[in-house]
């Protein structure tokens, strides 16, 4: 097992991929790491349930917690799926802003061609933004993944206010904080429409109005 994890360890730092982990525990039926952080991201622990024959083709379970989400999920071949509870409130300390809520997240993966579908929906939420606090009700929002490149094609949230928008979110796989979104849309606020455009870097986004 430490030899897997100097292994594992060695081919991150040799990509320059920004992964670091406490422990790793690989068993017959299950592997389990503990303390998985890469950038500012922290995991408690990531779990994979198998078999050893359907190890072989690809084949197990996994489920993982953090203070950002909690997520559990399969893969076939290819294909991940994967249902995700993400945390508003950690997810908007990210970006150094305030928020509350949950949202709930369906998520597939091709791992071969790289393209997958993000579904997201939610209760009540509020995120706060520069010059802007936001309150709804419910959220949906579709997106496609191409590579290392979310397209959001359409968010929209109703409730005390409201929000309609879309963007782009650019992941760097080697070092998360160094990701970029560019997203647009409108607001309503208090009654009145107001155009927006969020963008830059994730660990300090500029907020613009139009």
């Amino acid at each position: 097992e430490e030899a897997t994890k100097k292994l594992l360890e060695a081919q991150a730092n040799e990509n320059k991929i920004d992964l670091k982990f406490d422990t790793l525990d690989i068993g017959f039926f299950r592997a389990k790491a503990t303390g998985v952080k890469t950038g500012y991201i922290q995991i408690d622990f990531i779990e994979l349930k198998y078999n050893p024959i359907g190890a072989l083709f690809k084949r197990f379970t996994f489920n993982a917690e953090s203070p950002l989400f909690i997520v559990s999920g399969s893969m076939k071949g290819n294909v991940v799926t994967a249902d995700v509870k993400g945390s508003v409130a950690s997810v908007a300390n990210l970006l150094k802003q305030k928020g509350s809520g949950s949202l709930d997240i369906k998520w597939e993966y091709n791992i071969n061609s790289q393209e997958g579908t993000i579904r997201v929906t939610s209760g009540i939420v509020s995120f706060t933004l520069p010059m802007m606090n936001i309150e709804v009700d419910s959220v949906e929002a579709n997106a496609n993944i191409k590579g290392n490149q979310i397209i959001v094609e359409n968010i929209n949230a109703k409730g005390k206010n409201s929000l309609e928008g879309k963007g782009n979110i650019f992941l760097n796989t080697k070092k998360i904080e160094a990701s970029t979104l560019d997203f647009q849309g409108t607001a309503g606020l208090m009654g009145m429409n107001m155009n927006f455009k969020l963008y830059g870097n994730f660990q300090s986004p500029q907020f613009v109005t139009q």
